[in-house]
């Protein structure tokens, strides 16, 4: 991912009006809001520092967020789908990405289709007409991100495929991307874990 000074550093020579107004953002009393998922982050400008709403940055969300701004151009969404090794210069990190994200979803829903719909209705997912069941879930302002299970019958196993909608390659890099998959992804496992406790 692009540095986070170099980002700093353009995002400063634009209007934070401008920046937030391009991609699908808030801008009130000097601050930028993105909402990534259901997770609000604040981007104070001018100096670009990013916070959670409920609290002291995350790490690599906050990067992710700057990252966003500067390469959103009026995002929106188009309904159509690609898998990650679509996405332009997406190969270099296409089998750590299926790694991280469809082949532990796949693992962990096995044979537990009902499972998979009964988090994904709790994370607020829309269904979709794709697979056996399809959700869409809002990743960032300017696209969304879906998770489909395809049932293997009695001969093949269950998989999970992760797609992101068709402008996500043009608002994040491909290791950005691959961050925010594998980010959703946790958060799906972890709500199946919390309902089942």
């Amino acid at each position: 991912m692009i540095q986070r000074k170099e980002i700093r550093r353009s995002l400063r020579a634009k209007e934070p009006e401008e920046i937030a107004k391009k991609s699908g953002a808030q801008f009130e009393e000097g601050k930028i809001r993105v909402k990534v998922f259901d997770e609000e982050f604040l981007v104070k400008t001018p100096e670009f520092e990013v916070e959670q709403s409920s609290g002291s940055e995350k790490g690599y969300l906050g990067e992710l967020v700057l990252n966003y701004l500067s390469l959103a151009d009026y995002p929106s969404g188009t309904g159509e789908w690609i898998a990650f090794r679509e996405i332009p210069h997406g190969d270099f990190y296409s089998s750590n990405f299926k790694k991280n994200t469809e082949n532990r979803l796949s693992r962990r829903f096995q044979s537990q289709r009902g499972k998979f719909e009964r988090v994904a209705e709790e994370l607020g997912g829309e269904e979709i007409d794709m697979g056996d069941s399809g959700f869409a879930f809002q990743a960032l302002p300017g696209f969304k991100i879906a998770l489909v299970f395809w049932g293997g019958g009695d001969e093949f196993q269950d998989k999970v495929n992760v797609l992101f909608e068709k402008p996500a390659s043009e608002c994040l890099t491909p290791e950005g991307l691959s961050l925010l998959g594998k980010k959703f992804c946790n958060r799906f496992i972890e709500e199946a874990e919390e309902q089942e406790s």
